[in-house]
């Protein structure tokens, strides 16, 4: 297995709120599941992949294995074989797929939960597919860029966003982290208000921010039911409306490892969990 340390803590531009980032790649998933397991537990924001998956991604110009190319340690496992796989990385041929699925995503600002769990949530999913819109954007332009403060400036200086939307976008990333790490900030409308419009021109998109109630997100994660990340985060935003409900535990403890999820797919775990949620939770 490989172990490789990336993000901000490597690059030494964290902060007190910034995730400790590591990627594991293997080829035996109970071993790298148990992996995930205690490496959380030491404090790390894991993402793990099978190497079959990772040389996948590699050859088709994932830009978060570019991430690990340019910016990841190795601290166990093979240096050849770490080597060979990155090695391998090239650029796609654009990235607007992927831009559009994470301003589809977006659609579920139109499913806003009426607590400060469920606005949290929603400042969460906005910075995540701002981030990840604009990396893309900016790869297409032959520019790859991970670092948030790195990532601002040069869409800035693209005109991509505005110089006034930079500190309403690193306010997001802090109560994003602070989301992330189970102590849920008060966002005021306000500024969830400044951070719908930045989002809306950085994204290219119209965002139509829609407050519901209970009864519509019991239901919400069933208008997605395809098993996609976008289903999982609407599962995020029904829990953030049932926190008291201790049978959603295990399945908020699942959503809040989107890149767990991501890598290992609507499969097994994912159903095994959401499987206890049906068989406990009383709508």
């Amino acid at each position: 297995m490989l172990s490789i340390e990336f993000g901000s803590g490597k690059r030494g531009d964290c902060d007190f709120t910034s995730d400790k980032d590591l990627l594991l790649l293997g080829s035996n998933w109970k071993q790298i599941s148990d992996e995930v397991a205690r490496r959380s537990l030491e404090g790390f924001s894991v993402s793990a992949f099978l190497f079959d998956k990772a040389t996948y991604l590699v050859n088709n110009g994932n830009l978060f294995f570019k991430h690990i190319c340019d910016e990841g340690i190795l601290v166990s496992g093979s240096q050849d074989q770490f080597q060979n796989l990155i090695l391998n990385w090239r650029a796609a041929n654009d990235y607007r797929d992927e831009i559009y699925e994470n301003i589809d995503l977006l659609e579920l600002i139109h499913f806003i939960p009426q607590s400060n769990f469920g606005v949290a949530a929603i400042v969460d999913i906005l910075i995540s597919s701002v981030r990840n819109i604009l990396i893309r954007r900016l790869a297409g332009q032959g520019e790859y860029v991970f670092s948030w403060g790195k990532i601002f400036a040069a869409a800035h200086e693209r005109k991509l966003i505005k110089y006034e939307d930079i500190q309403v976008f690193f306010t997001a990333r802090y109560l994003k982290n602070r989301y992330r790490q189970n102590s849920v900030p008060h966002v005021p409308l306000s500024y969830l208000d400044c951070l719908l419009r930045a989002s809306a021109r950085a994204c290219g998109a119209t965002l139509k921010p829609r407050f519901v109630h209970r009864s519509e997100l019991r239901s919400l994660p069933e208008k997605f039911a395809d098993g996609t990340y976008k289903q999982l985060r609407a599962l995020e935003l029904m829990c953030a409306e049932y926190t008291f409900h201790g049978a959603l535990a295990p399945l908020m403890s699942l959503v809040r490892q989107p890149a767990y999820f991501c890598a290992n797919g609507p499969n097994t775990r994912f159903n095994r969990v959401l499987g206890k949620r049906d068989a406990s939770f009383q709508t």
